[in-house]
């Protein structure tokens, strides 16, 4: 895990790297949500729920923000157990069913336990972005 662990940060570092310097290209590609949980949690405590599906999303942006997102849960939560969990939810756009090439929102949720030396934070972040297409896993 320690190795698999500073090789996939070396990639990350260097797409970071290109989004800071203006030369990224943003890449939607068909993604394994299940494979990129299981790469972000790989070798750390954290506990992850994700459903067996495939949706085209940006795999690089993806994993730097859910990496960011992981890495700032452990360091302001609770100091000796901060049990970070990320859970990642589909759900259809509109009423459609979840069917092959149906559009759907994707749902990442990074959560902690807070640390009670610190004051509690007022406002939920959220990003929100036009449905994607769902593909079998």
């Amino acid at each position: 895990d320690f190795l698999f662990r500073g090789m996939w940060w070396c990639k990350l570092r260097e797409g970071m790297l290109r989004m800071v310097a203006g030369r990224y290209e943003t890449e939607l590609v068909p993604t394994n949500l299940q494979g990129i949980t299981q790469d972000l949690t790989r070798g750390r405590e954290i506990e992850h729920e994700c459903p067996p599906v495939a949706v085209e999303l940006d795999p690089m942006v993806c994993n730097v923000v859910l990496d960011n997102a992981m890495t700032n849960a452990k360091r302001h939560g609770c100091p000796r157990d901060p049990q970070v969990s990320l859970t990642v939810k589909v759900t259809p756009e509109d009423d459609e069913l979840l069917d092959e090439g149906a559009r759907v929102k994707v749902r990442f949720l990074v959560s902690n336990r807070v640390n009670p030396k610190r004051p509690a934070i007022q406002t939920r972040w959220s990003s929100a972005r036009e449905g994607h297409r769902i593909s079998v896993a």
